[in-house]
């Protein structure tokens, strides 16, 4: 028999309800320079690296999608950001996990 082997271990990952009309932040325990957002709600939400409600300076994602964001294409840890922050008009569940630290 396989052995199954866990690679759960060491999973960067914030599931959350955000607050309606709040720049909601997601934070990790590392610096990363991507990071895999999932909308798990009928409405858009919006995504960026610093506290912001401003919509026309963060990334959009529609409604039951997910999207990589990434701050800055570098393997450089300068550019890594252990926050992140999203936005909606409407109060729901988001899941963030950091994929490259």
């Amino acid at each position: 028999r396989k052995k199954k082997v866990n690679n759960m271990k060491g999973l960067k990952l914030v599931r959350k309800t955000i607050t309606a009309s709040t720049a909601e932040k997601f934070e990790f325990d590392v610096r990363g320079l991507e990071f895999l957002v999932k909308n798990f709600n009928d409405f858009p939400i919006y995504v960026a690296f610093e506290n912001t409600t401003d919509t026309n300076k963060m990334i959009k994602i529609p409604e039951q999608s997910s999207q990589i964001c990434i701050m800055r294409k570098s393997t450089n840890p300068a550019y890594a950001n252990s926050d992140v922050y999203v936005y909606a008009d409407t109060a729901g569940e988001v899941e963030i996990q950091c994929i490259n630290y």
